[in-house]
């Protein structure tokens, strides 16, 4: 199954995922964009690198990739469900590219117009030419919500040059699986042809299916609302608000807001036990569920993209669930203020009568009319640690009490 958008930007999913943009002008399907799509050109000949990266919240940023022969470095997002890659508006003007077109992108909400130029890339001495990018604004790249701080994504149209190997601990980048240890096994189906990696895999008494591979979604699995009734062995809970955002602003679709427990994930021979998979609107009429860089997490996973195989070394026996251990509710922090975005149901949240869109003035010892002094990004870590006690005490705009809240497992009592 192929996708045939152009270009992915931000989405939330509790942390960071990547939302695919659909071109709304022929002119994004003409020879013009396929030239930004096709593979870039590998210059070495024989390597094996332990690539430095930055692995926090399962993305994967490359802090020091060099352009046009550079000396400066800049940091990207590794994001193989990218069509092409992106630079940003900034670096961009610094390097003094010439724009070779530009035509209107849609996140299904609103309309944004996009340059694309061409560069040559480099980390580590691995060198690649004429890379087809997208030129965004360093806001949409960095939305304020996100703190990875990064100049652009490395996105297939490179990563499909040579061999890579990623796991929860790193990447190793070669050109010879040969020059590899520990792979393991090679799965039977090979990864699909085109602008975007699927893969084959299927639920424990469910469906089996070729899923997108997306790097830059910092989730696990996330399955297409209409194949739910084809996971027979499932529990769900539901919840209310907006459950994605993107770099232009929240999705306020209902038919997402759920997470199933499953009973299992098969790569072939290997299961990975006691799986939670997000519910969601899906990419397109053929993507019928993705799969996360929180798999990285359980797998190792090596994909040799020009021979077009996938190798799987299994880490784990079960799924974490650690990030379903909250207190019922998802936030945003806008301007050094926090909203809820998200509640959950049958949580202590929805039992207090929290709402989406609801202002929290306090949140244990952390009173947010006096975190000016305070970097966004700052804020966000203490709010986190705040967030990951046991019991956390909560004053909302236009309440007079207090909410104290206890944090569950939302795998628990699921229906």
């Amino acid at each position: 199954m192929q996708i045939a958008y152009p270009l992915k930007f931000y989405k939330m999913k509790y942390v960071l995922l990547i939302l695919f943009f659909c071109c709304t002008n022929v002119v994004c399907y003409s020879n013009n964009y396929k030239k930004v799509q096709s593979v870039a050109k590998l210059r070495n000949k024989n390597f094996t690198i332990n690539l430095p990266v930055e692995i926090k919240n399962n993305k994967y940023v490359l802090p020091n990739v060099r352009l046009n022969g550079s000396k400066k470095v800049y940091r990207f997002l590794l994001d193989t469900g990218a069509q092409s890659s992106c630079i940003s508006q900034e670096v961009h003007d610094e390097l003094g590219l010439l724009s070779c077109f530009s035509d209107s992108i849609s996140d299904g909400i609103s309309k944004m117009h996009v340059k694309f130029s061409f560069l040559d890339v480099s980390f580590n001495d691995i060198h690649f030419d004429k890379v087809g990018v997208s030129v965004l604004s360093n806001s949409s790249l960095n939305p304020s919500w996100d703190c990875s701080n990064i100049d652009g994504i490395i996105g297939y149209n490179l990563m499909r040059s040579c061999i890579w190997s990623l796991d929860s601990k790193g990447v190793v980048i070669t050109n010879k699986l040969s020059n590899l240890k520990s792979v393991g096994l090679k799965q039977k189906e090979k990864i699909s042809k085109g602008d975007s990696p699927f893969v084959v895999g299927h639920f424990v008494d469910g469906f089996r299916a070729t899923m997108l591979f997306d790097l830059g979604d910092n989730g696990t699995f996330e399955v297409k609302n209409n194949y739910l009734k084809y996971l027979r062995t499932k529990k769900i809970r539901r919840g209310k608000g907006s459950l994605y955002t993107t770099v232009l602003g929240d999705i306020q679709d209902t038919t997402t807001s759920k997470i199933v427990h499953l009973p299992g994930f098969i790569f072939e021979n290997d299961t990975l036990r006691n799986v939670i998979s997000y519910v969601g609107p899906g990419i397109g009429d053929t993507n019928i569920a993705s799969i996360g860089a929180g798999i990285l997490n359980n797998f190792k996973l090596t994909f040799d993209f020009p021979k077009r195989h996938l190798y799987v070394l299994k880490k784990n026996e079960n799924f974490n669930v650690s990030k379903f251990f909250n207190c019922g509710f998802e936030y945003r922090i806008v301007q050094k203020k926090m909203f809820i975005r998200f509640v959950w149901n049958d949580t202590d949240a929805e039992r207090a009568g929290l709402m989406p869109d609801q202002q929290i003035l306090r949140i244990n010892s952390i009173d947010f009319s006096e975190v000016n002094n305070l970097e966004t990004c700052e804020l966000k870590k203490i709010v986190k640690e705040e967030l990951g006690k046991k019991q956390i005490e909560l004053e909302v705009k236009g309440r007079d009490d207090i909410v104290i809240l206890n944090k569950m497992k939302l795998e628990k009592n699921m229906y």
